[in-house]
């Protein structure tokens, strides 16, 4: 014997299925490069590397976007910090998100972020 589905509560996970579906191929408003970083939280370090290139190219959207992930995800700023397996890096997303803001004109983002750099001490005198 076979249970059907009524019609209603298939139609409406069918819509539900689809309006995710392609949230998931679009992103938050930003387009297929946007959805990298909402959908990968868990991997603060590949959203970070993915800012700080975009960030190198001038591409300030994706930057903010992936850098707010990192810095959300990942540990505190540091000069020494472990990514994944054996890589000690740099980390310091605020950085790059300072940059980011004030190219977008996003000036009190932009100093709040370039505040955050000095008060983990990662800028050196001289």
């Amino acid at each position: 014997m076979t249970h059907r589905q009524p019609r209603a509560t298939f139609a409406r996970h069918g819509l539900l299925a689809l309006a995710l579906a392609l949230s998931v191929l679009t992103g938050p408003a930003g387009g297929p490069r946007l959805a990298f970083a909402a959908q990968k939280q868990d991997l603060w370090y590949q959203a970070y590397d993915q800012g700080v290139k975009a960030a190198r190219a001038g591409d300030w959207a994706l930057a903010i976007s992936a850098l707010e992930v990192a810095r959300r995800g990942g540990p505190a700023p540091g000069r020494r910090v472990a990514f994944q397996g054996d890589r000690v890096d740099v980390f310091n997303p605020d950085y790059y998100l300072g940059l980011a803001y004030n190219a977008t004109r996003r000036y009190a983002e932009a100093e709040a972020a370039f505040t955050r750099v000095v008060s983990a001490g990662l800028l050196r005198q001289g």
